[in-house]
């Protein structure tokens, strides 16, 4: 299947791909990431979640830092201290988008509108692991599972998040 959307090789530096003047000091993140066989993954406190194969989204801020917070969400070898890092072991990454913004309820305003769409596309095979990346939140999760397909995350009525991935010396944007 086909996505038209361009992904990060197995292994690289975000630095090789992102244009790092392009990222406000804060703002809002979603990570798209692509898991490609289900697996069962122990998830801190959380303890062991399946999660099936597909198109994922988790949606965080950075109140300060969004390159620094970004770049350590692209790499592997790293403490593992949020929900995203023990996920991220598993999975590739697909894109990551970003939206400026400075009111630190945002991130929850932004993460609903995703969680309403992939909940009405797929119910509640949508929250594979509820509690996942939302302990200072009222959602039930910021990882949103989209099944086979890629989310579209470029539309809504926050506009145009701004794509921040590079892909051979350019700035690519999914259509």
């Amino acid at each position: 299947m086909h996505t038209g959307m361009k992904r990060f090789p197995a292994h690289f530096s975000l630095r090789s791909f992102v244009d790092f003047k392009r990222i406000p000091p804060s703002g809002v993140y979603h990570l798209v990431l692509r898991l490609k066989a289900s697996r069962r993954i122990r998830v801190g406190a959380l303890g062991v979640i399946s999660f099936p194969a597909g198109y994922y989204t988790y949606t965080g801020r950075a109140m300060r830092g969004l390159a620094a917070r970004l770049t350590r969400h692209t790499r592997r070898k790293k403490p593992l201290r949020w929900h995203i890092d023990y996920f991220r072991n598993h999975a590739e990454f697909v894109e990551i988008r970003i939206i400026p913004a400075t009111d630190p309820g945002e991130e929850e305003r932004l993460a609903e509108i995703l969680l309403r769409r992939a909940r009405k596309a797929l119910g509640e095979a949508a929250l594979p692991a509820p509690g996942f990346g939302s302990s200072d939140s009222r959602l039930p999760s910021h990882l949103i599972y989209w099944g086979a397909s890629v989310p579209e995350i470029h539309g809504g009525p926050w506009g145009r998040p701004a794509p921040v991935s590079r892909v051979g010396g350019r700035a690519y944007d999914e259509k």
